[in-house]
């Protein structure tokens, strides 16, 4: 992630593409010390947002499910709820549902709390998918367009 656009680059067989975003600055990170140096990588919090957020960049909402099963136990209920005000409302919706589904609600109820008092309207789960005659989920203020399953 940067801030602004950049072309994607290859090392060998590996190519690196990049995403910009909006207030990358604001992100909070943690610093990782590596053979040649010290790294910024996003907090297991920013990345949790950051995941349902690029979803179809990382190949899909199980995708996401599954990584979260495993970042899961990272992801602290206040700063969830704190981080929420920085990431568009629809992220904190799909985030919180995600964690239902992987039998980590606890962890969501601050958020829970965050999305009730300010989403207007339910958003599609699946942005990229129809949302007509789908259920909702009245906890996320979510149409419910899409089966997720992580793998285990």
């Amino acid at each position: 992630m940067l801030g602004k656009p950049r072309r994607p680059i290859e090392c060998g067989k590996v190519r690196v593409v990049f995403h910009a975003r909006k207030g990358i600055a604001n992100v909070p990170v943690q610093r990782i010390n590596t053979p040649r140096g010290t790294v910024a990588v996003s907090t297991p919090v920013a990345t949790a947002f950051d995941l349902v957020g690029y979803e179809a960049q990382i190949g899909g909402l199980d995708a996401v499910a599954t990584i979260l099963v495993e970042l899961a136990e990272k992801l602290e209920p206040e700063k969830l709820a704190a981080l929420a005000p920085t990431v568009p409302l629809p992220w904190a919706q799909r985030l919180g549902y995600l964690l239902g589904r992987i039998d980590e609600a606890p962890r969501a109820e601050a958020l829970k709390e965050y999305v009730r008092a300010r989403a207007p309207d339910a958003v599609a789960l699946l942005p990229s998918a129809r949302a007509d005659d789908y259920p909702r989920d009245r906890d996320w203020k979510l149409i419910v367009n899409a089966e997720v399953e992580a793998e285990t």
